[in-house]
């Protein structure tokens, strides 16, 4: 499957639903990342990395203008769980994107199911396995100091 298959994300209908097929992460922006080890002792999914991701879609060129303008301002969080081989580059204060690869692995049931990678565009990279991704919210709206505001 192709590596821009967003269908791996659970709760992916949302967002389908909001984006339509122009659904993309080229240019999103990496607002935070967390890491919780989570409990050791329990069943859960753990360690995870929840990381809120501002999505937007094109709109339109601004009349006599040659400016972008975009719509469906979003703020996604996306809870990566048992995650392993991570490794986190550059965060900074403006975290942009080339786009979220998602490729499946093949591997026991229990073991990391996926391949992720942040590709970055300026500020931070991730690459690592998980064994689930799920969308955990949708919150319309710019962040604070985003160039989009």
């Amino acid at each position: 499957m192709e590596r821009h298959d967003f269908s791996y994300i659970e709760g992916y209908e949302q967002l389908r639903a909001l984006f339509g097929e122009h659904l993309s992460f080229h240019d999103a922006e990496v607002v935070s990342i967390v890491l919780d080890r989570g409990d050791p002792g329990s069943n859960a999914w753990s360690p995870s990395l929840t990381a809120t991701f501002h999505l937007f879609a094109f709109s339109h060129v601004a009349p006599g203008s040659k400016r972008p303008v975009y719509k469906s301002h979003t703020l996604a969080a996306i809870r990566f769980g048992a995650v392993s081989n991570l490794v986190l580059t550059e965060f900074n204060n403006q975290n942009a994107l080339i786009n979220l690869h998602v490729a499946p692995l093949e591997s026991p049931e229990y073991e990391a199911r996926y391949e992720v990678s942040f590709v970055q565009s300026f500020g931070v990279g991730a690459s690592f396995r998980c064994h689930s991704i799920v969308l955990i919210s949708l919150q319309p709206g710019i962040p604070e100091g985003s160039v989009y505001a």
